[in-house]
């Protein structure tokens, strides 16, 4: 078997030859994606709880459904949304991670998402300005992260404010994902304006351990959306309570209205 390493390479060979593949994740839903992607979405179909939390999305997708996904990655939930929202369902996709920002475009060019999807490759924040993070690498998906303490290899990332992204393009979100790996705590205390104001829906990927280690308290993100106008939180079609969310150490996702 190779290395994982080797694997990564290969798979921007394969890429660079013209080599792209197809990904079958519900019945009548193919995905084309670039190389180094199939792993990530196949987990969609393979993994009972990727799987579950794919059946929650579907379900609060409706048509004309306009997502802004924070925390993109390669596509997967932007193709979804548009293959289910239908011809008017309109996808904002925003991706720190250079690399991860190159293959989502990959995605959005090779299912013609272009009319429907757009990106920007900056990361969100309370504020305009510039964020450091750090790359977990292409062995980990290229992810960018927030550290949990100062160092010097950071990288220093563009950052945009949920206001500024909504005010500058006129994207009136009706859901919004959050999937920026401990990053939430900061990006929804700044935003409960510009949530209270549109009220989307909320599909919020809860890093608790993540929260913890930058000293963050995961309850509080629930109680700002709390602030917000957010009364229901679902995981697995049924109200969370308190003592699940400790449970399960704040590392769930939820569905927020």
């Amino acid at each position: 078997m190779p290395s994982r390493s080797t694997e990564y390479l290969w798979h921007r060979i394969q890429f660079s030859t013209g080599l792209t593949n197809t990904v079958t994740i519900r019945d009548q839903w193919t995905v084309r994606c670039h190389p180094t992607a199939k792993k990530h979405f196949e987990v969609f179909q393979d993994d009972p709880v990727q799987s579950a939390e794919l059946d929650a999305f579907l379900q609060n997708c409706p048509p004309g459904i306009q997502l802004l996904d924070i925390g993109a990655h390669y596509g997967f939930f932007a193709a979804a949304a548009i293959r289910f929202g239908g011809p008017a369902a309109r996808v904002l996709c925003i991706e720190a991670s250079p690399k991860a920002a190159k293959i989502l475009q990959t995605t959005i060019a090779l299912n013609q998402l272009e009319h429907c999807v757009q990106s920007i490759n900056v990361a969100m924040g309370p504020e305009d300005g510039l964020l450091p993070m750090l790359t977990t690498g292409p062995l980990a998906g290229d992810y960018f992260v927030v550290p949990a303490e100062t160092r010097a290899d950071v990288t220093m990332v563009p950052q945009r404010s949920l206001a500024s992204i909504i005010q500058e393009t006129g994207f009136s979100p009706t859901h919004i994902k959050f999937d920026i790996e401990g990053f939430e705590y900061e990006v929804i205390e700044a935003a409960i304006q510009t949530l209270q104001q549109h009220h989307p829906i909320i599909f919020l990927e809860l890093h608790g351990d993540a929260l913890h280690a930058r000293g963050k308290n995961p309850g509080d993100v629930l109680q700002m959306l709390q602030n917000a106008g957010y009364n229901h939180f679902l995981l697995n079609d049924s109200e969370i309570t308190e003592k699940d969310l400790h449970h399960l150490g704040f590392n769930c996702r939820l569905i927020c209205s």
